[in-house]
């Protein structure tokens, strides 16, 4: 992010409002033709509410024996299971992990579609809660803890920046966002961004990137 903060994050209103909007937008999507026959559909759940007055979002820490993302910072989410649509999987999932209320979830909308290392073609489901988010705890095994996190926090210019790493000969950008007492990294960051800049009024336009990121890695396979 760059600039200042956005002042809507000082008031879970205005950033629900805002939010709200997102029914409006069209969420730019991975063509299909881009995307391997073997990757799964996911969905993940982009859940924000009001804690301490302010708005905040729900992340987890994967738990450390998983095969993929393994004590990654995550985002609620899985598999879509066969006639479900991204928003039913994202909550059931959410419910599953961490124990939300379905009920309690209002589904705003959709933010553009990316991929995962894991092999996703993975929809972001942006949601509001109106239960308390201090009620939310690990309820998986997959799931290590929960962590609420002001969005503010997490929305400074500085809480932001990019890592390079060099994988077999090949250059790979990953954001980072520096939560304090612990970073969101890579697909996760990636995704959060969109939604801050959603709040921020701008859009990132991430998805031709994306799609050339997945044509790098399945060329180095």
């Amino acid at each position: 992010m760059s600039g200042r903060t956005p002042a809507i994050l000082e008031s879970c209103t205005e950033t629900r409002a805002r939010l709200a909007r997102l029914a409006e937008r069209t969420s730019t999507r991975l063509p299909q033709a881009s995307i391997p026959d073997h990757f799964r559909r996911a969905a993940v759940l982009l859940l924000v509410g009001c804690h301490g007055n302010q708005p905040c979002l729900v992340l987890t820490e994967r738990a450390a024996g998983m095969r993929s993302h393994a004590s990654e910072i995550s985002l609620p989410g899985g598999r879509i299971e066969s006639g479900e649509t991204p928003e039913e999987a994202a909550v059931r999932e959410a419910a599953e992990e961490v124990g939300v209320d379905p009920v309690a979830v209002a589904r705003l909308g959709r933010l553009d579609e990316a991929w995962s290392k894991a092999r996703n073609h993975v929809v972001p489901v942006v949601g509001w809660y109106d239960q308390p988010l201090h009620a939310l705890a690990a309820t998986s095994p997959e799931v290590a803890q929960v962590f609420v996190t002001p969005l503010a926090r997490i929305a400074r210019p500085e809480a932001h920046r990019v890592d390079i790493a060099e994988i077999e000969g090949r250059t790979y950008e990953n954001d980072v966002l520096d939560a304090d007492t612990f970073e969101i990294y890579g697909l996760t960051a990636d995704i959060v961004l969109d939604l801050l800049a959603w709040l921020a009024e701008t859009e990132r336009g991430r998805v031709p990137q994306r799609l050339r990121e997945l044509e790098r890695s399945l060329e180095a396979r």
